[in-house]
C-alpha cells in the first residue's frame, strides 16, 4: 500500500497532532535527534551502479552525526582501438565516442593498454571550457601518476605496453582522446583506454622536497627581477686554515674584496708535500714540490752555463792561496775553448757544414794551386771553360727600360726560303717550340685567325620573313628583326646586317640591348641549323632607352648595308639581345625588310 503522507496536521475527532504519520500504523515517520528510529519513514538516499543494475542505497552518518563520505571514482573500460578505427576517432570519459553528462571532476587517470603488433598510431589528449570548442591540453596537466614527471601530448602508441596518465582538469568542462595518427594498415594489435574520474585532485606537492628548475643558461643573458639569488661563499679577511669535515658539503672562502682564497694542493695530479712552500731561504722537505722553470740574470742579461757549469768572466784580481792542484791529461796541453775574446763560441762542426753560433774570424784568400782569385766588388770572378750549356738569366723586364751594350739578343724568328712569290714556308711540328715566320724583307707573316681556324667558327643568317615586307608607319621606329644568345658556352658575333626597303627613305639602325620590345616572343623555332640564338620577328614596338645604337644607315632606291660589324652578343640563355629596326621619313609608309648575319664558336680562338 502507498504511504499517505498528510503534512501539517492531521485532524481526528477533537485531537491535534502535529507531523507526519503512516497512515496506517499510525506511526510517525521522523524521529527527533537521538531518539528512536521510526518502524517506517522517507528514506533518503540514491542509486549505485552495480553488475546487476542500479539499486536503491541509503545515505550513512558518521559516530559524530555527520554525512559519511568517501571520495571515489567513477571506472570505465573504453572501447579498443584497432587498425580499422579511422583517424580522428574521439573517445569520452563514458568509453565510448558518445559524450555523456559533463563529470566536472577535477582530475583524471587514463591507461592506455596496448598489445602487438603496434608500428603507427598516437593519442592526442583535448580539453573543452566551452564544449564547443577543444585544445590539446598543455603537457604540464599531464603528468606520470608515479612521478608526476610531464608526458608528450600527442603520446605516440609503444606495443606491449600499459602506459597511464595522470589529466588534470584545471576547470575544463570536459576531456577526451582523440586517434590523432591511426594504427597501421597491418598491425594486429590494440588499444584500449581505461578512464578513471577522480572526484578529487591528487596532492603533487612532495612531502620532504621540492626540484625548482631555472630557464636561463650560463653566460646568456642578464638576470631578471624574479631570479633565485645564491649566496655562493662565505667572507674571511685574512686567511685561516679551514676547518671543514671531510665529506661534508661546504662554502668557499673569499677574502674582503669577494676574491676566492686558493689553496694549491696539487699540481698536474700530484699531491705537494706539507713543506711544498717554505719561507725565504728554508729549504723544502724531501716532498714534492712544483717545479720551476728558471733563469739567473745579473741585471737584465741571464747567465749562461756550459755543460752545467756557469760560465764566469773574472774581472778583478784573484789571489789563489794554498796548493793548486792541475792536471793534464794528455801531451800537449789539452785546453776546451768555449770563449775568445770573452765571447762564447759555437761548436765545432764536420768538414763541409756550415757552423752555428760565434765563430772565431779568419783572415784569408782563396786560391787555384798558388794564383789567387780575384773579385770584383762582392762577386768571384769565373771564367767558364766547360762546353755544357748554362743558363742565364736576364735582368730586365719587357717595356721597362731601353736595351744596353751589353743585353743578350734574340733571334725570334727564321724568314722564308725562295723568291717571291714561289716562297717556302718551314715544317713544324704540333706542341713544339718554335720560330715566327718573316718574309725575307723581314716582315712578320700573319693569318687572321677566322681564316686559320674557320673550320671552328659556324656563320648564320635570318631575316625578317620573305613573304610579305613589313609596313613602316610614318615617323615610327618598327623592329624587323631580333636575335637572342641562348648559351653560355658559345662566342657570339654580329658580322654583317642589310635593310632593303620599297624605295622609300629609310633610317635603319641596330640596337643592342633596346629597353623595350613591345610583344616580342623569341623562340628558338626557324633558326637555322646548328645556331644557338632565339630569334623574334613578332614585335611591334621598341623603345631604345638604356640601349645603345651600334650602327645606322639611310637606304632609299639602294640598301643600307655593312659587313664589317664585329659586334659580340654576351653569352648567356639569355645573354645580349640585338634588333634591326627601321623608321619611314615623310609621309604615308612604306615597306622594309631586314636581316642579321652573325657567326658562332665554341672557344675563343
Amino acid at each position: 500500500m502507498p504511504l499517505i503522507l498528510f503534512p501539517g496536521t492531521d485532524q481526528y475527532t477533537a485531537i491535534t497532532v502535529s507531523g507526519l504519520y503512516d497512515n496506517n500504523t499510525e506511526s510517525p515517520l521522523f524521529a527527533p535527534a537521538g531518539g528512536t528510529v521510526p518502524t517506517s519513514g522517507i528514506a533518503i538516499g540514491g542509486t549505485s551502479p552495480s553488475t546487476t543494475g542500479a539499486t536503491f542505497e541509503l545515505l550513512s552518518l558518521d559516530q559524530s552525526n555527520n554525512a559519511l563520505t568517501f571520495p571515489g571514482i567513477q571506472f570505465v573500460a573504453g572501447t579498443a582501438w584497432d587498425s580499422t578505427t579511422a583517424i580522428n576517432t574521439v573517445q569520452y570519459n563514458n568509453g565510448t565516442i558518445t559524450e555523456g553528462p559533463k563529470t566536472g571532476a577535477p582530475a583524471y587517470v587514463i591507461q592506455l593498454n596496448q598489445t602487438t603488433t603496434i608500428t603507427a598510431g598516437a593519442v592526442t589528449f583535448e580539453g573543452t571550457y566551452d564544449n564547443i570548442n577543444w585544445v590539446p591540453i598543455p603537457t604540464a596537466q599531464i603528468l606520470d601518476p608515479n612521478t608526476f614527471v610531464m608526458q608528450t601530448n600527442p603520446y605516440t602508441f609503444v606495443a606491449s605496453t600499459n602506459k597511464a596518465f595522470l589529466i588534470l582538469a584545471q576547470g575544463y568542462a570536459q576531456i577526451r582522446v582523440r586517434l590523432s595518427t591511426a594504427l597501421g594498415g597491418a598491425d594486429t594489435g590494440t588499444v584500449t583506454p581505461y578512464w578513471s574520474s577522480l572526484s578529487y585532485e591528487p596532492s603533487i606537492l612532495s612531502t620532504t622536497s621540492s626540484v625548482v628548475s631555472g630557464n636561463k643558461s650560463n653566460n646568456t643573458v642578464v638576470p631578471g627581477s624574479t631570479n633565485l639569488g645564491v649566496l655562493p661563499a662565505i667572507a674571511q679577511s685574512s686567511y685561516t686554515w679551514g676547518t671543514y669535515t671531510d665529506g661534508f658539503q661546504v662554502l668557499p672562502i673569499t677574502d674582503a674584496a669577494g676574491a676566492l682564497w686558493n689553496d694549491l694542493g696539487a699540481v698536474a695530479g700530484v699531491q705537494l708535500g706539507a713543506t711544498a712552500v717554505t719561507a725565504f731561504g728554508g729549504t723544502p722537505a724531501a716532498v714534492n714540490v712544483p717545479a720551476v722553470n728558471a733563469s739567473i740574470y745579473a741585471g737584465t742579461t741571464p747567465l749562461t752555463q756550459t755543460g752545467g757549469s756557469l760560465n764566469v768572466d773574472v774581472t778583478n784580481t784573484v789571489t789563489v792561496t794554498g796548493t793548486v792542484a792541475v792536471t793534464q791529461s794528455t801531451t800537449p796541453w789539452v785546453d776546451n775553448i768555449t770563449q775568445w775574446a770573452s765571447t762564447v763560441l759555437g761548436a765545432p762542426t764536420a768538414w763541409g757544414t756550415a757552423p752555428t753560433g760565434n765563430v772565431i774570424g779568419v783572415n784569408s784568400e782563396l786560391f787555384a794551386g798558388n794564383t789567387a782569385l780575384t773579385s770584383t766588388g762582392s762577386s768571384l770572378n769565373v771564367n767558364i771553360t766547360n762546353a755544357t750549356p748554362v743558363s742565364v738569366s736576364g735582368n730586365l723586364t719587357n717595356n721597362n727600360a731601353a736595351p744596353v751594350a751589353d743585353n743578350v739578343g734574340v733571334l725570334p724568328a727564321i724568314a722564308v726560303s725562295g723568291t717571291f712569290p714561289a716562297v717556302t714556308i718551314q715544317a713544324t711540328t704540333a706542341g713544339f717550340q718554335e720560330l715566327l715566320t718573316v718574309s725575307q724583307g723581314g716582315s712578320l707573316i700573319t693569318i687572321p685567325a677566322d681564316e686559320e681556324y674557320a673550320s671552328h667558327i659556324n656563320y648564320f643568317a635570318d631575316d625578317s620573313g620573305f613573304t610579305t615586307l613589313i609596313t613602316l608607319p610614318n615617323a615610327t621606329l618598327v623592329p624587323l628583326i631580333s636575335i637572342q644568345s641562348n648559351s653560355a658556352a658559345i662566342n657570339f658575333l654580329i658580322r654583317e646586317v642589310q635593310g632593303y626597303g620599297d624605295g622609300s627613305q629609310i633610317k635603319y639602325v641596330l640596337v643592342k640591348n633596346p629597353q623595350t620590345l613591345t610583344g616580342a616572343a623569341f623562340t628558338a623555332t626557324g633558326i637555322p641549323t646548328g645556331s644557338h640564338i632565339k630569334r623574334d620577328t613578332t614585335a611591334t614596338a621598341v623603345t631604345i632607352g638604356t640601349g645603345t645604337v651600334v650602327w645606322s644607315s639611310m637606304g632609299a632606291s639602294a640598301p643600307a648595308h655593312t659587313d664589317q660589324l664585329l659586334l659580340a652578343l654576351a653569352a648567356g640563355a639569355p645573354g645580349d639581345t640585338y634588333t634591326l629596326a627601321a623608321q619611314k621619313f615623310g609621309t604615308g609608309t612604306a615597306k622594309a625588310f631586314g636581316s642579321i648575319r652573325w657567326s658562332e664558336e665554341a672557344a675563343a680562338i
